[in-house]
């Protein structure tokens, strides 16, 4: 069976240098912005997590073939019983047989379904994650954008004077950054919430699978398996 969940997205790599500019004026004693230096140490150590690790196990969940197997497999053997045998025997045997091969296929769906909603999930992580590095480079380039308007190519040493609409611009930026990734958590969240619902569901139709019937009484007693033909040697 091929994979409803296909290859997961790229992740773009960590922008040091856009790190390295917002930290360095975030840093800065007139500016001081440590919800931005945070923000950077979150999306560099914890926002993109094991996403790849649940991709591949939403992937190969959702590949899961061994329940459909069986049932073919279990189907084949009922097949083949049925022109050589008859009588209750038979007849239970094919009663188990169905509920078997029900619970089966509903298994199948389960696990078809909940290897899609945890490459869901992941994704959303490979989206959040990319949005953020490009907040990071936005917020980066109105830095230097700023500095430059300024006439300044470096950052100012400690105790060096801004103007006050520098510091403000260079705020603003600052501010915009810490925000839009607050968003962005904020909304992959609510996202999250979504997908949990859509996945307990799932959950919910495997606790309401039920029991399978045992086996009827008579499926192991030879008197009740009665033969379409004579058995050579018997009669």
């Amino acid at each position: 069976m091929t994979s409803p969940v296909g290859a997961p997205p790229g992740k773009p790599a960590y922008p040091e240098d856009n790190d390295k500019t917002i930290r360095d004026w975030a840093g800065l004693p007139l500016i001081g912005d440590q919800n931005a230096i945070d923000t950077l140490n979150l999306i560099k150590n914890q926002l993109f997590g094991d996403a790849d690790k649940v991709w591949a196990l939403g992937k190969t969940w959702s590949a899961y073939t061994t329940l459909g197997s069986e049932i073919y497999t279990i189907q084949e053997a009922t097949n083949n019983l049925a022109s050589d045998w008859t009588g209750d025997a038979k007849t239970q045997f094919d009663t188990f047989n169905g509920n078997v091969l029900t619970v089966l296929g509903k298994d199948q769906g389960v696990m078809t379904q909940m290897g899609v909603a945890l490459a869901t999930c992941a994704g959303q992580v490979y989206t959040t994650y990319a949005n953020a590095i490009n907040d990071m480079k936005d917020c980066a380039n109105a830095l230097v954008k700023a500095a430059a308007g300024a006439g300044l190519s470096w950052i100012p040493v400690v105790g060096e004077v801004l103007d006050v609409a520098v510091v403000d611009e260079l705020w603003n930026a600052l501010n915009s950054f810490v925000t839009g990734v607050e968003t962005l958590i904020s909304q992959s969240i609510a996202q999250y919430g979504q997908y949990k619902q859509s996945a307990m569901s799932f959950i919910g139709q495997a606790d309401l699978f039920s029991a399978i019937a045992a086996p009827g009484s008579k499926m192991g007693s030879s008197e009740f398996w009665t033969p379409t033909s004579p058995i050579p040697g018997k009669g």
